[in-house]
Parts: C-alpha cells; structure tokens; sequence
C-alpha cells in the first residue's frame, strides 16, 4: 500500500495511505492538515494516475518543492521527499517513470561538444530575466509520451529541452516573454509548423514539439 509520511522539523507527525486521491493544505477540511502559515489552504493533491502517483500544486503562494525544484505537476518515485512550507513529505509506493526533468532537460552547458552550433548556443544563453511578476506560473505542460500530464516550471533564464544527439531547442526568457530558440538537430515545430533557424516568441496556448515530444506553453 503507498502512502506519505508527513516530517515537520525532523520529527514524524504522522503516517498516512493513499487511495486514489489526497488533498494537503492549511484548511482544516484537507485530507492532511498542515498547520502553518507558509502553507496555502489547499495546497496541493497527491493522485492515482494509472500505475502511480503523482503530485500537483494547486497554485499555492508558497510552492511545492521536489529536490531543489518548484514543481506543479510530477510523477512520484519510490522514496521522493517533496516539500511544502516547512513539511517533509515522504512518498512509498510504486514508482513512476523517470519524470520530464530527468530525461528530456539538459544543461546547455553540456551541449558545447554535442556538435550544437556555436551561434545558436549563443542565442539560446541570450536572456533578459525582468519578463514579468507571473514568472512562478509560466510553465510547460508535456501532451505525449510516458510523461504526459507533468508540468514544469519555467523559473529557470533558460530551459534546454531534448535529446543530445537528435533535437534540443532551448526555451529563453527575455524582457518581453519567452522564445523557443533551436539548438541542434533541426527546427522544433510550433502549432504544426517548423519554426526554421530563428528564435520564435511563445504565446499562451502554443503546442510546440522537440525530440518527437508534444509540449504546451502555459502562463
């Protein structure tokens, strides 16, 4: 049976399983009540999604932290530890598969001896990080593949997306909004349609498609 075990400050405060779905939050009414003020009152959920589960943020204040990361919707492995105010809450259960994150985000670092070209990795590192106060909401929704449903957070100047070796594009946030920007391996596709060698602006809606994986541009 999976469950979560909730820590604050070190110390287990309690043990609970998980059925299909789990609400956490400050408001008494939560499945979990987590007493803070850090906390939103309904904070997030922790759901059955076919063979595992999966954590969502419910647009708290705060955040929901898995690692060093602000997540809004990711699969759980056996043995996550995800954060939420000064709670440590600790998955046991069936895992998921390796999240978005672990499989298709690279360091455009690492891409300089992948054969990238030098002008486009100058293009992609191109950032402006004033775009606007809603950065914490603007994020990228994967549509296919056996991570569709997770969501990323886009709090990062730039977000290097692909497969080394077969297409990366980087998504870069600039003064006036975020740009999809081709790296290597051809033109990723938006709304159906090659974006060719120039970095293109992304609107709220957009469907874009990098290494074969069908993402969507929320804010």
């Amino acid at each position: 049976m999976a469950r979560l075990s909730v820590h604050h400050r070190d110390a287990l405060v309690g043990q609970f399983e998980l059925g299909k779905r789990l609400t956490l939050g400050r408001q008494e009414d939560n499945d979990i009540h987590l007493d803070d003020g850090r906390v939103s009152g309904h904070h997030a959920i922790v759901e059955l999604r076919g063979d595992h589960y999966c954590v969502e943020d419910l647009g708290s204040t705060n955040g929901t932290h898995l690692g060093d990361r602000r997540v809004r919707r990711v699969g759980l492995r056996d043995g996550d530890a995800f954060h939420i105010g000064p709670f440590r809450i600790q998955y046991q259960g069936p895992s998921a598969p390796p999240s978005f994150q672990d499989t298709m985000i690279l360091r455009l670092d690492d891409l300089a001896n992948t054969g990238a070209d030098s002008s486009a990795l100058k293009e992609a590192a191109r950032t402006d990080t004033a775009v606007n106060g809603k950065k914490n909401d603007i994020r990228i929704e994967v549509l296919s593949g056996d991570n569709a449903g997770e969501t990323l957070i886009l709090d990062e100047a730039v977000t290097t997306i692909g497969v080394a070796g077969e297409q990366v594009a980087a998504v870069t946030r600039r003064r006036d909004g975020f740009y999809l920007v081709p790296v290597a391996g051809g033109s990723p596709r938006v709304n159906g349609r090659e974006t060719g060698p120039r970095s293109m602006r992304l609107k709220n809606g957009d469907e874009m498609e990098v290494a074969g994986v069908r993402l969507a541009f929320r804010e």
